[in-house]
């Protein structure tokens, strides 16, 4: 992937038993469960801090059947320091996830990291990888991230071609699908549903990350049906597909749709 691309894993814990097993859902980084280290080009390797962190209060377990897993997203690529893929090189992640007395682990996967040679796309990855600009990114807005919401604009008005855009109005068309309290005013203000319909249509099909896309594609497709757009919601989905065809082999994309249509009801 380019410099200042997101970069989001899967991680799965599946049922290899011929039992049904019950076990708690705390597969999340954020939940503190979940042990991610990354080992950057060059360096010594670290564990993997997640941006925010939640309470672990009333989640319950959940039986499993055989051949079955669960499955959580890993944007690996931001931290509670902010971004983590900081240099072009090879980058190693691994992770292990505790189950009774048992530590369950996952093998380590390497990935690439290369600079582009565009001048665009250089500056475009400097704006990106700023702390405020990549907590935006991942937290999907935020009233309080004013700079990083700029950097996001920057991008998106002067280097609208660079690999990074779509990102950009992607996180952007986020922010603009619900509701935000402003910390400054002390005021709720509105989301603009036209406006994030806009964006999040135009940069599901650009954004190369598929699990990224996919998060965006939840959201338009949330706006459509809060707008009694019912049908046009429902063909998002087949959209997102034939735009990112390789996501139907990834684990937990279909999961992630599922949980968002479970939520509208």
């Amino acid at each position: 992937l380019l410099l200042g691309e997101p970069f989001v894993l899967t991680v799965s814990l599946k049922n290899e038993s011929s039992e049904p097993q019950a076990v708690r859902d705390l597969l999340a980084p954020d939940y503190g469960f979940l042990s991610v280290w990354l080992k950057p080009p060059g360096e010594e390797e670290i564990l993997y801090k997640p941006p925010i962190r939640r309470d672990t209060r009333g989640k319950l377990s959940k039986s499993i059947a055989p051949g079955e897993r669960v499955t959580t997203v890993l944007p690996i690529y931001c931290g509670s320091e902010g971004w983590l893929l900081k240099k072009p090189g090879v980058y190693a992640v691994r992770a292990a996830y505790p189950i009774n007395k048992y530590n369950v682990a996952a093998k380590s996967i390497e990935f690439r990291v290369i600079a582009s040679e565009r001048t665009e796309d250089q500056t475009a990855a400097e704006l990106l990888m700023k702390r405020e600009t990549a907590q935006f990114l991942f937290l999907g807005g935020g009233k309080h991230l004013e700079e990083g919401e700029r950097s996001l604009r920057t991008i998106v008005k002067e280097y609208p071609k660079s690999t990074l855009a779509p990102y950009a109005r992607l996180a952007l068309g986020l922010s603009l699908s619900y509701e935000s309290f402003d910390p400054k005013t002390k005021t709720f203000q509105g989301a603009d549903y036209p406006k994030a319909i806009e964006e999040l249509q135009w940069a599901i099909p650009r954004v190369k990350d598929p699990v990224v896309a996919a998060q965006g594609a939840i959201a338009l497709s949330e706006v459509l049906r809060k707008l009694k757009r019912g049908e046009e919601a429902v063909k998002v989905v087949d959209s997102y597909y034939s735009a990112h065809p390789e996501a139907r082999r990834i684990p937990g994309i279909q999961q992630l749709f599922e949980e968002a249509a479970q939520r509208k009801r």
